[in-house]
């Protein structure tokens, strides 16, 4: 695969801080990313000057974490992750996303 993306999205209010991270395994030279996007109560995207992208960065053994905070922008109800990677597409590279966790901050 050359591009591919996991999306998950939570409902979340304007205002509201939160931490994202997850994990991955690298095998090749695929190039992932955790990207946090915004979405409208009825899933419009808006706010993209806002988005976030998070690298991950090496952790213990092969595993590499990728982890942030971001505060809800005005007028949005969702809060999409996205898992992204990108790669020459052939079957020496692979990624494997684990672990994904979102957090309301106080």
């Amino acid at each position: 695969m050359r591009w591919g993306c996991f999306l998950q999205s939570h409902e979340v209010k304007p205002g509201e801080t939160y931490a994202v991270q997850a994990d991955c395994l690298l095998r090749g030279s695929s190039n992932p990313t955790l990207i946090v996007r915004w979405q409208t109560a009825e899933s419009r995207w808006i706010h993209e000057p806002d988005d976030r992208t998070f690298v991950f960065k090496p952790g213990t053994g092969e595993w590499q974490r990728a982890f942030g905070v971001v505060k809800v922008p005005p007028d949005v109800g969702k809060l999409v992750i996205l898992l992204n990677v990108t790669g020459p597409g052939d079957e020496t590279n692979a990624c494997w996303f684990d672990n994904l966790a979102l957090y309301r901050l106080p």
